[in-house]
């Protein structure tokens, strides 16, 4: 009987037609993608993810992990996953690891990555991973909200817990809805503006709720004061201004502690 090995895989994905990465029934998700490539390995898994994608969110860095038994040694793995996996997502690389490494659970932060395009006209070779804006935006506004999502507080009006994690938070008295941002940031290069927000974790759609609030206070359309105090309100749930769309949205990293002694290196496709 084959050795079971922890397996833990970067990878990216162009989430346009994708529902999401969690598995659905009756919908094209990545988790069924990359269950299907692995069980041609001959090894039926679950995939578990740093963190869930909605529906037309892309990837660069998502970070996965499997217990895998298959025929394919890791050090081809790689390759054979790209070789049956569709063209619209991919394995960057994958590395056998200890049992204890947990996708989500050894995640010291994530990152995501949002990009904005500022253009009366449109242009089809950007907008497919690009919010275009026809309005413009005061950068110096846009700045200040940016910098006032950093630290810890109460994210309620800015994303959802999943039912059932909801129900524990509320049952045990843990985190809830709050959520620490160890970093937010603006590049702006001519017409198109990437914002970046690393933290801790997010809730469902909170990065595509953030953006859309910085981007309403550039726009004039949100005080920067309700900004700050919707952060600090933990007693409202009412959504503070419309979610940014999804397709310009990238999951682009996920940080974890140094990596331990025994783990193996990784073996790129």
């Amino acid at each position: 009987m084959p050795s079971i090995q922890r397996i833990r895989a970067t990878v990216r994905y162009d989430g346009t037609f994708f529902h999401g990465f969690q598995r659905q029934q009756r919908q094209r998700t990545v988790q069924q993608a990359l269950e299907e490539a692995i069980m041609l390995a001959g090894s039926p898994v679950s995939v578990i993810p740093a963190g869930r994608t909605d529906t037309g969110v892309h990837a660069r860095g998502q970070v996965v992990h499997f217990d895998y038994s298959g025929t394919v040694p890791p050090d081809n793995l790689c390759r054979f996953l790209n070789d049956h996996l569709p063209q619209d997502v991919a394995v960057d690389s994958v590395t056998v690891v200890p049992a204890t490494f947990h996708a989500r659970r050894s995640a010291i932060s994530r990152t995501y990555r949002y990009y904005l395009f500022t253009a009366l006209v449109r242009d089809p070779l950007r907008e497919r991973f690009a919010w275009r804006l026809s309005k413009p935006l005061d950068f110096a506004h846009l700045h200040a909200a940016i910098q006032a999502l950093q630290g810890v507080h109460d994210f309620r009006r800015f994303g959802t817990i999943p039912g059932n994690v909801q129900q524990q938070a509320r049952d045990r008295l843990i985190r809830g809805w709050r959520r620490e941002i160890y970093a937010a940031s603006i590049v702006r290069e001519r017409s198109c503006i990437a914002i970046t927000l690393e933290a801790d974790a997010f809730l469902t759609h909170m990065a595509r709720a953030l953006v859309g609030a910085v981007v309403a206070v550039s726009q004039s359309q949100l005080p920067l004061n309700r900004l700050v105090e919707a952060l600090a309100d933990d007693q409202s749930d009412t959504a503070v201004a419309p979610l940014a769309p999804p397709h310009g949205l990238i999951f682009w990293s996920v940080r974890y502690a140094a990596a331990p002694l025994d783990e193996s290196p990784s073996h790129h496709g």
